[in-house]
């Protein structure tokens, strides 16, 4: 699932166009669409396409997180609200968040309450409430439960099971194929496992236990499963 354009309207509307670099609220040095990282320096400019790419960049991953660490069914504006708090706060404040516990164990109500305690940000070493973050989180949990009522008597998805004992130990065993194989740890607490390597493949099953798996097989930030489960997407994994 791919953010629709609600939840890319929601972003956009939140972060603003900057098009010269410049320090938020928290002091963090940003341009374009809300974009942060290494790669912006003081004075840095910028084109309105540039500023497009690097959404659609930051957005990718931010889409990714949402994706694998959701367990439950959600629709397409849930995950258009998730997918803009996730890309606001980070992959890891969503994984650690009690949105996601909350989420992932079917109260759809309290999860959408939870999007309202994210609304403070550290200015001049303290946590103060800022009114653009309040009225962003009202937004999202607007939209996140739009068609929620649908979305609460959907069935859990039936290609979706958990990867039992008797397999969990079969992947963490063996030196894989061609001496290529290596250990990595699940760092997401619900992992999905693909059919193929792509975020559009079906999931065969979902990894909850945060273990130690062999991978056989790698394609691009995709690894393959030695019990041949399916594949796994490496950025929520670490080698060990």
């Amino acid at each position: 699932m791919k953010i629709a354009v609600k939840g890319l309207d929601l972003i956009k509307k939140s972060e603003g166009l900057e098009l010269k670099s410049y320090k938020d609220a928290a002091g963090v040095l940003t341009i374009g669409y809300g974009h942060t990282g290494k790669d912006i320096t003081e004075g840095m400019v910028i084109t309105e396409e540039q500023a497009e790419n690097l959404l659609k960049d930051d957005l990718r991953s931010a889409e990714q997180a949402v994706s694998n660490c959701v367990t439950v069914s959600i629709n397409q504006n849930q995950f258009d609200a998730l997918v803009s708090f996730t890309y606001n706060v980070g992959s890891g404040a969503l994984r650690k968040s009690t949105l996601l516990k909350k989420l992932n164990a079917g109260d759809y109500k309290g999860a959408a309450a939870e999007f309202l305690k994210w609304n403070k940000a550290t200015v001049n070493g303290k946590k103060q409430e800022l009114k653009g973050l309040t009225k962003r989180r009202e937004q999202e949990k607007a939209l996140f439960e739009t068609e929620q009522a649908g979305a609460e008597k959907t069935e859990e998805r039936k290609t979706e099971t958990e990867v039992d004992t008797e397999t969990d130990t079969e992947m963490q065993k063996g030196s894989g194929q061609n001496g290529t194989s290596y250990m990595v740890k699940v760092t997401c607490k619900a992992l999905r496992i693909r059919k193929e390597p792509s975020i559009s493949s079906n999931v065969n099953g979902v990894i909850r236990d945060m273990g130690t798996y062999t991978i056989i097989e790698q394609n691009g930030e995709w690894g393959k499963l030695k019990s041949g489960a399916g594949w796994i997407n490496l950025n929520y994994t670490k080698k060990v």
